[in-house]
């Protein structure tokens, strides 16, 4: 598996309540991580056993060789990561509440400058019909739709987390295999913000007609609905878990269904692969260091 996009190093606040528009609030302590969603989907993918491959940028600076060190320690191959000098490794600023809840900001840094033409010279040399490609929206948007055209080009799947929301042509999302969105980026994507929410069985139908073989939107503690092409859907209830910390359990459920997807297995086992991860995450701080090897999956219950 090959995973495109972001590396970042995140400072994590943890602080009593979200801090409203206006409002200034004083952290109860403070953390370093590393994150990116890229870097957190290759990760997670890594840890339950598919061998994965980042291709991305970090700064020629002591964050990068950290995040470096980091995904090397959870066997990710990084030899097709690029240290750039003169620019940042990227940063994210997470502030968490006492119930899990998280605000983000981050300054792309190095990842801004993840060039096309690199990836496309990556993905060639990688891929083959049985590759799954991962991408989402942290890097340059001429770099994600240059790669999933070559990586579709080569056959291979494409897996597109379109987060954070960035507006792609239906004749780019056509190529993409599986589309993956959150409740926000899926209202987002389909012009309808009240739709998933009034019908969520209805807007996966539409997402996953955006893409060639299905479509998965997550909802948080309600789980995850998805459809495929020939017009099955479901929906995985989330799992009753207590939330200490909810940065990174997307990526979590990503990087889990792209390594179960890159196993073979069918998109309703991939699904319920993504939640179990996303649940695991969620009762643990950090993003990468809360991911679960395969056996700790146990916790959180049978596939469904």
């Amino acid at each position: 598996m090959v995973v495109v996009g972001s590396a970042n190093l995140d400072l994590r606040l943890r602080v009593g309540e979200l801090p409203q528009a206006g409002e200034t609030v004083l952290a109860l302590d403070r953390s370093h991580h590393v994150g990116g969603k890229g870097a957190n989907q290759a990760v997670a993918s890594a840890r339950l056993g598919t061998a994965t491959a980042f291709v991305g940028c970090v700064g020629d600076d002591e964050d990068g060789r950290t995040i470096l060190r980091a995904m090397q320690a959870s066997g990710v191959d990084v030899r097709d990561v690029e240290l750039l000098g003169g620019v940042g490794t990227g940063l994210a600023v997470v502030v968490v509440s006492e119930t899990g809840e998280n605000s983000i900001t981050v300054d792309p840094g190095a990842n801004g400058r993840l060039p096309s033409e690199r990836v496309a010279r990556v993905l060639r040399r990688r891929c083959t019909a049985d590759t799954v490609v991962v991408l989402q929206a942290e890097i340059p948007v001429p770099t994600v739709i240059e790669a999933i055209r070559v990586a579709h080009g080569l056959d291979a799947r494409v897996i597109f987390n379109a987060a954070p929301f960035t507006a792609l042509s239906r004749d780019v999302l056509a190529q993409v295999d599986y589309l993956i969105v959150n409740e926000v980026e899926a209202g987002e994507l389909l012009g309808d913000r009240t739709l998933v929410g009034a019908s969520p069985s209805r807007a996966v139908q539409q997402v996953a007609g955006l893409a060639l073989r299905g479509g998965v939107i997550t909802v948080g503690g309600q789980g995850a609905f998805w459809a495929d092409a020939a017009g099955t859907s479901g929906h995985m209830p989330a799992i009753d878990v207590p939330v200490v910390d909810t940065t990174g359990a997307g990526d979590a459920f990503v990087g889990a269904f792209s390594s179960a997807i890159a196993e073979s297995a069918t998109l309703r086992e991939a699904v319920s692969l993504g939640v179990r991860a996303g649940s695991f995450a969620v009762q643990r701080e950090g993003a990468q260091r809360s991911y679960p090897r395969a056996g700790d999956l146990a916790e959180v219950g049978p596939l469904g």
